[in-house]
């Protein structure tokens, strides 16, 4: 021990001391009430009205501590409360147990250490022990507190001496308590970490002291954040397995049993409580300030965040299965605290999946043993009498908390007894047809407009062989519908983590999967046998079609560079499909052409994916992963002049001018410049592109420019020759 100062310190900490602790919530209190229970007179200072009064009361408002524990330190003069920091000044040792949350940007809120820090130098006084408990970000102790004590002429781990020590609380936990968890130690010097060391062994069996403050402060970041990525793998593993008609509890169950390399963690609604969603981003935020971006941590956040909306999805699958809407339906919560056996609603999942049933019209109703009333979005929430009997009632059971008493055996019995008759009715059947019809996407049709190619430019646009080439775009029509459905009852999980594609109704849950890939092998059958009728090569490459685009959905599309090829050979053969059904040839230039600018908006629209979903690019589609914006940069440069190059060689090749008659074909290149300038434009300075038909559709400029465009062609190709 070095210096009297300390040397007397450590006599008073040893023996009956006085200390103050700084917040009485979830953490100060159980810490107050074993500082009490050690022969300590404690001192707690919230600024919680509520608080200060419960403890005078002898009340206790925290779960982990025992009002009868509560009652006996406070009658003995042990435990007193207040919001006066001043009485601080006579302390031996102060803990800092102040709530650490997050900005709405998720940057680091440490605002009430800082007032508590703030508080402590108005009234610090040499020979003190300042310990902080609250989770925070590495350097926090010596960058915040340490300056702020020192301001005061007392020089830290001489005058007066500094400490971190991590709350590690279990709320609810009865197999490891304050007691029984070990504390780790980090102090500003050797002195201070022996001072602060010397004040938890009066409460706890065992204390781990690290190097410094900021090590400390580590320690809990990596306990969290080892829980936040594990729980995170636990649940995609859920997503997956549900995926793979497998079950996920008996995969873990197994998995546990191997007695090393493994620990289980096991898949949840989402993180709740007060510390996982929130401390891995102190971490991320200090060191993306020292130059290094955590994706991991990042990634883990992701998953963890987006898991009440794949519960709601759930919900909504279940009920589709049984023919039934969201909208009316009686939904049955059980448990919205955000752990077993608590009371805690800080951050709960269930409370944001709840609201969003409410929000999609769902009758909702919750039943929680140990909290009685929840406020959601401003409503007040009361929880319902519940039995096993009264199961029947409800459209939907969810559990959200699993708390003990909740009789697991009677539950599940009562969902094998279940039976529930379909709904059937004119309006769900004309929702279902509405919803087959979106998902066939008729705004993406303008893709079949390029079997129109062959019968344009070998001059029959007016003779009945239109007829032909419109019944080919029916077919194709119905195929690529067929193969639309196909591919979204495939990416049905992973569409829900798109901004946009979670709406498709597949993934919104408005279409049951079996129900599309029913009407999608209607479509294929109906599509090739037409194509059939018309020609028996339109046939051959109608069957090209389906099995190219039914490979791609299950394989080529998560092949780098293969998967836009695949997207531009799907025009290619539309185009091919157009002049085999009307018998003519078609030029070799205009597939070219036609190759080109698909591949121009499918690196487009690879580009506008690769920036608008950021880091949930690879999940939403893992191809995407391969690709960055750079490279995609690159390509569609090299494709934008390809494209250029290979129209105006086209039209005024010999062969095209001694087909058509003309020379002045080239007098449709600005038609052709300006609608790659437009798209360019919209893409990089409007950040559009995700839907190249959709954009050719609602940008008027793109739209008249296509147009004129089309109309020069058919003016020079079938016109007087003037030139």
């Amino acid at each position: 021990m070095s210096g009297p100062a300390a040397e007397a310190l450590r006599a008073r900490l040893a023996a009956a001391p006085t200390v103050g602790v700084i917040g009485l919530g979830y953490v100060g209190l159980p810490l107050a009430v074993a500082f009490a229970e050690s022969g300590a007179t404690v001192l707690g200072i919230d600024l919680d009205a509520r608080r200060v009064a419960g403890v005078g009361a002898a009340q206790s408002f925290i779960e982990d501590v025992p009002t009868e524990a509560l009652r006996a330190v406070v009658r003995a003069g042990r435990l007193s409360a207040s919001d006066d920091y001043g009485a601080l000044s006579h302390a031996d040792a102060i803990v800092i147990c102040v709530p650490t949350p997050l900005g709405k940007s998720k940057e680091p809120d440490i605002s009430n250490i800082i007032a508590a820090a703030d508080a402590v130098a108005s009234v610090a006084r040499a020979g003190q022990l300042v310990v902080l408990e609250s989770t925070t970000y590495p350097g926090t102790t010596q960058e915040v507190l340490a300056p702020r004590l020192e301001a005061r002429g007392l020089k830290a781990g001489t005058d007066i001496f500094l400490a971190f020590s991590p709350e590690r609380i279990d709320p609810g936990n009865r197999d490891h308590t304050l007691r029984t968890i070990p504390k780790v130690v980090g102090g500003l010097t050797p002195t201070c970490a022996a001072l602060a060391t010397t004040l938890y062994r009066r409460i706890t069996e065992r204390v781990i002291v690290v190097s410094s403050p900021g090590a400390a402060e580590m320690v809990k970041l990596l306990e969290n954040t080892f829980r936040s990525v594990n729980i995170a793998l636990a649940n995609e593993f859920a997503i997956m397995c549900r995926r793979l008609g497998i079950s996920v509890w008996e995969v873990i169950g197994a998995a546990a049993t191997k007695p090393f390399g493994f620990m289980p963690f096991y898949p949840g609604p989402g993180l709740g409580g007060h510390c996982l969603p929130s401390d891995p981003h102190y971490l991320s935020w200090r060191v993306r300030l020292a130059g290094y971006e955590p994706r991991f941590i990042a990634f883990a956040d992701e998953v963890n965040r987006q898991m009440p909306t794949y519960v709601v999805q759930m919900v909504v699958d279940a009920l589709n299965d049984r023919e039934r809407a969201l909208r009316g339906a009686r939904v049955l919560a059980l448990g919205v605290a955000y752990k077993a056996n608590v009371a805690d609603t800080r951050d709960a999942p269930a409370l944001e999946i709840i609201d969003a049933l409410v929000h999609k019209g769902a009758r909702v109703a919750y039943h929680d043993p140990h909290v009685p009333s929840v406020s959601i979005n401003g409503v007040t929430f009361d929880s319902v009498e519940w039995s096993p009997r009264d199961l029947g009632a409800y459209d939907v059971v969810l559990i959200l908390t699993p708390h003990a008493g909740y009789d697991w055996a009677t539950i599940r019995g009562t969902r094998r007894r279940a039976s529930v008759a379909p709904r059937t009715s004119s309006a769900s059947k004309r929702l279902l047809l509405a919803a087959v019809l979106a998902s066939l996407r008729p705004r993406q049709w303008v893709k079949n407009l390029f079997v129109f190619a062959g019968l344009i430019f070998s001059q029959k646009l007016f003779t009945p062989l239109a007829g032909v080439a419109l019944a080919t775009f029916a077919v194709f029509c119905a195929l690529s519908g067929a193969v639309y459905l196909l591919n979204d009852v495939a990416d049905r999980e992973t569409d829900r983590f798109h901004p946009r594609k979670r709406e498709r109704p597949i993934a919104a849950g408005r279409l049951p999967a079996g129900m599309a890939v029913a009407a999608a092998l209607v479509l294929v059958a109906a599509g090739l046998a037409a194509s059939i009728a018309i020609s028996p090569r339109l046939a051959l490459v109608s069957l090209a079609y389906v099995t190219l685009m039914g490979a791609y959905s299950a394989w080529l599309k998560h092949l780098v560079i293969v998967d836009v090829i695949v997207v531009a050979a799907g025009f290619v053969l539309r185009a091919v499909a157009g002049a085999l059904a009307i018998d003519v040839e078609i030029s070799g230039w205009l597939l070219i052409c036609t190759v080109l600018i698909a591949l121009f908006f499918a690196l487009g629209k690879r580009r506008h994916e690769v920036l608008t979903l950021a880091e949930g690019a690879a999940r939403h589609r893992p191809i995407l992963a391969e690709y960055s914006a750079g490279l995609l940069d690159q390509m569609i440069a090299v494709v934008t002049a390809s494209t250029v190059t290979a129209y105006a060689l086209y039209t005024m090749s010999p062969e095209t001018v001694a087909k058509f008659d003309t020379h002045l074909l080239p007098a449709t290149l600005p038609f052709v410049l300006y609608g790659i300038f437009r798209y360019l434009y919209l893409l990089y300075g409007c950040q559009m592109g995700g839907s190249p038909s959709e954009l050719f559709l609602n940008d008027r400029p793109l739209l008249v420019d296509a147009l004129l465009w089309m109309l020069s062609v058919v003016v020079l190709l079938y016109g007087p020759r003037v030139g």
